[in-house]
């Protein structure tokens, strides 16, 4: 944020020309090489822009368990592709075989001895190749259908959980952001009450000089003055340790200096409760659990229900051609040639009496109340989210509605300033006057800003809690 005081601060400037504070390297930012004894070394440039867009691309890069979670969805991928293939396309199996053979002996009496040297193997080689189909169902009344289903639901749950997951791990970054953000825009007005504390200093002299003040305005000055230099040293290790955290959460150097860009202005809230909570029903992950499972209950009630009928089931049970050659005997070499082989089967397994009762009708409501303890499952989530929904809309309305009289609040103390400082060439300038002035200007901007960003950090919670992606 600006300085909400432009004619005081350009004042200041000019008068006191005042470093930075933020002006002792923390670390580098290499720039532009100083030779030092011969050897260049980098020099140090200040701290290195950051914007919260750039924060969150280094978080989603450096986070070791967000990279795990990028490979639990390709291994989802994997898992999707191998039921898509099973669904659609058979198995293809090519093999072949060498198979040589010696016959060492043959039992005296036996056909073998008698019939010698008829029959003997010598160690040549048999070979066969062979290329075989799976058995795959021609019908199966779509219980084969129900299986790649399922799994292609659990493959688009796994996406969402992924892009839940960055909202999620993005809402943290967004939080530490802000926090570091604040940080330094208190450090930053600190700055600017040392600045001024200064220029008061100065002319609390320069009338002293002039006879038109005494000692004590000036050493009661110099206390204000020193005030701002311990407010400044407090800002100053408020904002090492937010950006120690920040850096925490980003998983970079914990020294790292950063000058935080993105600023946050004030955004109302653009939803009613009503279409808080569809975007509740349609995308928070709660209920797209839920409704993954009552899917899943439906389709496992019918799995069950269509194989305790006993359906019958028409598969292509084999599938194949084959070529092999013998080189087996004593006496002559063979030749034995090409197959091709198929086979079709129909199945029909009807239960009759088994643990689960006649034709399994124990099991079958078994299924029927789990499928209903699912659904009622739904609606209690459902209920309790209305409820969290309602109570975290009216928590954000109440942070909405406190920034106006805050907003008006600040004006007022800004008007006040201006009003001051316009004086100061027309009439002698009351050093308390201007110094109140800037003070409670500057309590005004920091508290609105707080409570601006207060209000941003409820809303990016409310809007995970509903599953509505933020807003960077």
């Amino acid at each position: 944020m600006n300085p909400p005081f432009p004619a005081l601060w350009i004042t200041a400037l000019v008068l006191t020309a005042a470093p930075s504070a933020r002006s002792a390297p923390v670390i580098g930012a290499p720039q532009k090489a100083v030779s030092v004894g011969g050897v260049s070394k980098p020099k140090y440039t200040g701290p290195a822009p950051l914007s919260l867009k750039q924060a969150i691309e280094i978080y989603f890069k450096q986070n070791l368990a967000f990279q795990g979670t990028l490979l639990d969805q390709e291994s989802a991928k994997i898992t999707y592709r191998q039921a898509w293939r099973s669904f659609y396309l058979p198995t293809l199996v090519f093999e072949s075989r060498i198979e040589p053979k010696q016959t060492l002996g043959t039992l005296p009496g036996t056909p073998a001895r008698l019939n010698y040297p008829s029959g003997y193997l010598n160690g040549f080689p048999r070979s066969t190749f062979e290329v075989r189909l799976s058995s795959p169902n021609l019908f199966a009344f779509f219980l084969d259908r129900i299986n790649f289903d399922k799994a292609s639901m659990d493959f688009e749950r796994t996406q969402q959980k992924l892009d839940e997951e960055k909202r999620l791990q993005g809402k943290s970054v967004y939080e530490k952001y802000i926090d570091a953000r604040l940080a330094q825009e208190q450090f930053e007005a600190a700055e600017r009450s040392l600045q001024i504390s200064e220029v008061i200093l100065n002319l609390v002299r320069s009338r002293k000089a002039l006879g038109t003040a005494d000692q004590t305005e000036v050493e009661s000055a110099e206390v204000d003055r020193n005030d701002a230099r311990s407010q400044l040293i407090a800002k100053k290790t408020d904002l090492k340790q937010a950006l120690f955290s920040l850096n925490e959460t980003l998983n970079v150097k914990s020294d790292s200096d950063w000058n935080l860009t993105t600023g946050f202005d004030y955004k109302p809230l653009d939803m009613s409760f009503e279409q808080a909570f569809d975007v509740f029903k349609e995308r928070s992950p709660t209920m797209r659990d839920q409704k993954l499972s009552i899917e899943k209950a439906h389709m496992d009630l019918e799995t069950f229900e269509k194989n305790r009928m006993g359906l019958p089931k028409l598969t292509l049970t084999a599938v194949s051609a084959a070529y092999s050659n013998n080189w087996g005997g004593w006496e002559s070499n063979s030749i034995s040639g090409d197959r091709i082989e198929a086979g079709f089967s129909l199945t029909l397994t009807v239960p009759i009496l088994d643990t689960d009762g006649f034709f399994k009708m124990d099991a079958s409501r078994g299924n029927r109340i789990q499928l209903e303890r699912t659904e009622i499952g739904y609606r209690q989530v459902l209920i309790q989210g209305e409820k969290d929904i309602r109570t975290s809309f009216s928590e954000l309305q109440k942070l909405q509605e406190q920034l106006t009289p805050l907003k008006e609040s600040f004006n007022a103390s800004a008007k006040v300033l201006d009003r001051v400082v316009s004086e100061m060439a027309s009439k002698k300038p009351s050093r308390l006057e201007l110094r109140d002035a800037i003070k409670n200007a500057r309590e005004k901007e920091l508290e609105l800003l707080k409570n601006v960003m207060d209000f941003i950090k409820a809303r990016n919670t409310f809007y995970v809690q509903i599953g509505k992606d933020l807003e960077y």
